[in-house]
């Protein structure tokens, strides 16, 4: 998405979502020349507090890290226009290039946009799959820069949670200038992106684990047995979740020419480990 996306703001904190200090990973890489072909559109934030509440919410976790992300990145950004997009997304939500394109090049689409994006989980490989219907993730991702500041007051993350009726939102809902209609992109078999779930190598599923929140219920890293490697290799090759289910099935990827990002699968050798389940 390198030549459709004008900034990246990336967020990175010396804190784990549980409130725990760890180092800064991305950074270091950037100052070593990672994606040195894409600095000049690379604005990386460093959070360097966490928020007392987010010890036991969750959300305040997650709204602190959003909102403080937005408006650091968003206010040393020179020459943005009302009608430029914001699209907010977690790290493993992948949208669709044609998709970010289509809503950079036209006009007169509802606002704000969401997207249906295919699900994953470990690795392209498993879908979620529940109840005999195939489950995705829809997530209220983009909206113009005039919206984002005059509706949502800079709080990105309250686009994202589509807080219609409640604040920040509500006071401005009686001026008709803002009335306005939730556009959701893409359904089962035609998605706008991917989100896939977990997906690392058994190392970085067990680092994860040790870092979710404190109020991310049941917390599977607080069981000592989940967090071997031998453990987590097992659900990744199997298909089982932390609590013994199996809520996933294999994807023919024969058959399936779409299972995963076009960018994955044109170098399905860097990455292998998300494509097929046996190391």
């Amino acid at each position: 998405m390198g030549d459709v996306v004008d900034v990246f703001i990336v967020a990175e904190s010396n804190w784990t979502a549980g409130g725990d200090p760890k180092p800064l990973y991305l950074l270091p890489l950037l100052q070593q020349g990672f994606q040195q072909s894409y600095h000049q559109k690379i604005l990386h934030v460093v959070i360097d507090r966490f928020p007392d509440e987010g010890l036991f919410d969750g959300w305040a976790a997650d709204t602190f890290i959003r909102d403080y992300m937005g408006q650091q990145g968003l206010k040393r950004i020179r020459g943005v226009r009302d009608d430029d997009l914001l699209v907010l997304l977690d790290a493993d939500e992948i949208p669709s290039r044609e998709v970010l394109l289509f809503l950079k090049l036209y006009d007169g689409y509802p606002q704000p946009v969401a997207l249906v994006l295919r699900w994953s989980v470990f690795g392209y490989f498993w879908k979620r799959f529940e109840e005999g219907e195939e489950q995705v993730t829809n997530v209220v991702a983009a909206a113009p820069l005039k919206m984002i500041r005059e509706l949502y007051a800079n709080k990105i993350m309250s686009m994202r949670r589509h807080h219609v009726w409640e604040e920040p939102i509500a006071p401005h809902l009686s001026d008709s200038m803002y009335r306005f209609q939730r556009w959701d992109i893409g359904k089962v078999g035609f998605y706008s992106g991917h989100h896939c779930s977990w997906c690392y190598r058994p190392e970085g599923i067990r680092l994860k684990l040790m870092s979710a929140q404190k109020d991310d219920k049941p917390r599977w890293g607080d069981y000592p047995q989940k967090l071997e490697l031998k453990y987590i290799k097992g659900l990744i090759e199997n298909g089982e979740w932390f609590d013994g289910s199996r809520p996933f099935i294999l994807v023919n990827s024969s058959s399936d020419r779409h299972f995963a990002p076009a960018y994955v699968l044109d170098n399905s050798q860097q990455f292998a480990y998300l494509l097929h389940t046996r190391k």
